[in-house]
């Protein structure tokens, strides 16, 4: 096929989304970066981005806008209903909104975790529809499935909106095989957002069978591999040591902090959360052979992620961006999966020593007290 008829198919083509979801232009505008995660955006020049796109869409074919409610917190919402408000109204019309919902916030702009309960499914829904000036949305989705809560809830509440008319299609995201079929058991499902491309294929095992199966459509994303494919993968990129390195000068510097990292996360981990199991956990810091695994254990962990930050400095100036694409989640992994299993083995052998030496002073308060009353007796 010759250049000119690549284009041509490209202005003319549409994709079914599955077999119940809309026909689409078969490239959607991703709006995440134009308000979080990828560094400072210009709302001007995100506001053009849009623009241009709804333009560059054939008249008759309808553009598919992605975003999600937790993006800046519902700035990529508002950026959004501005971009439309403004935009030419034959490209307004043609213009879909899918939009992924459930991630929990904090006012720092952390995650800490996914809400799919029915009730918060509505409350999500409402919100969305004030920032975006909708009243409808046409593809919504949970980002993350809530482990307490069963997709089949979730994608019940969803599908109850699209009977009210808020919602005109019920997409997933970032689910497995399994979860596809029970939720598409509950209701049609129009597509799966995952990350699809030739680096990235291990959907093709199950994921892609089951969603063929089903009739469900997949919008991938990182199509371009996050930049490695299209040349847009630095070596800065390749490099990212920022984020383990500061993790480690951070278990580091708690040292001389009241109690140091470790102790928080193993309260996290080793506790229900009840005030009860926090209480016991907190009692433990008042013996020697406790603080000093806890202390232990954060320093080995600050000093492995800094040297692990700093061996990938060196090798991204050293190897090919290619490699280091392969090598840099290997040495991220294999760092944490070894410290993993060093904690494990050490907070074991450490618990084994403790009641070791608990054993051994009940045995000698024990010698002690029969002594005692040996003495006594005698007199």
């Amino acid at each position: 096929m010759t250049k000119n008829e690549n284009a041509s198919d490209m202005t003319t083509a549409r994709r079914a989304l599955g077999s119940t979801g809309p026909t689409v232009f078969p490239l959607g505008l991703g709006c995440m970066g134009m308000s979080a995660l990828y560094g400072e955006a210009d709302r001007a020049e995100s506001i053009a981005t849009i623009h241009a796109y709804l333009e560059a869409t054939p008249a008759g074919t309808d553009a598919l806008l992605d975003t999600g409610d937790f993006y800046g917190m519902g700035h990529n919402e508002l950026l959004i209903n501005e971009a439309l408000r403004t935009a030419p109204t034959a490209a307004r019309e043609r213009a879909l909104t899918s939009v992924k919902f459930g991630a929990l916030r904090t006012v720092e702009g952390g995650f800490t975790g996914y809400d799919g309960r029915p009730e918060a499914v509505k409350n999500f829904l409402a919100y969305s529809l004030q920032r975006l000036g909708r009243d409808h949305i046409d593809i919504y989705r949970i980002a993350r499935v809530d482990p307490d809560v069963p997709i089949e809830e979730t994608v019940g509440a969803i599908a109850e909106a699209v009977a009210a008319g808020h919602v005109r299609h019920i997409g997933l995201s970032e689910v497995g095989a399994d979860t596809l079929r029970r939720a598409a058991a509950v209701a049609p499902i129009s597509d799966l957002q995952i990350e699809y491309s030739l680096i990235s294929r291990g959907i093709e095992d199950e994921i892609l069978p089951a969603a063929r199966e089903l009739g469900i459509g997949i919008t991938a994303y990182g199509v371009l591999s996050r930049g490695l494919i299209s040349g847009h993968f630095t070596r800065d990129r390749a490099l990212a040591p920022g984020v383990t390195g500061l993790f480690g000068l951070l278990c580091l510097a708690t040292l001389f902090a009241p109690r140091p990292l470790m102790f928080y996360f193993g309260r996290k981990f080793a506790t229900d959360g009840t005030p009860e199991s926090t209480a016991w956990w907190n009692g433990l810091w008042q013996y020697e052979g406790f603080r000093t695994t806890m202390n232990r254990m954060t320093l080995v962990w600050g000093l492995a992620y800094v040297a692990e930050a700093l061996v990938r400095v060196f090798l991204a100036y050293t190897l090919s961006t290619g490699t280091m694409v392969v090598v840099s989640p290997i040495m991220i992994y294999g760092v944490l999966g070894a410290l993993g299993v060093w904690t494990a083995m050490y907070g074991k052998r450490s618990q084994a020593e403790g009641e070791r030496r608990a054993a051994e002073a009940a045995a000698a308060e024990a010698e002690a007290a029969a002594a005692e009353a040996e003495a006594a007796a005698a007199s």
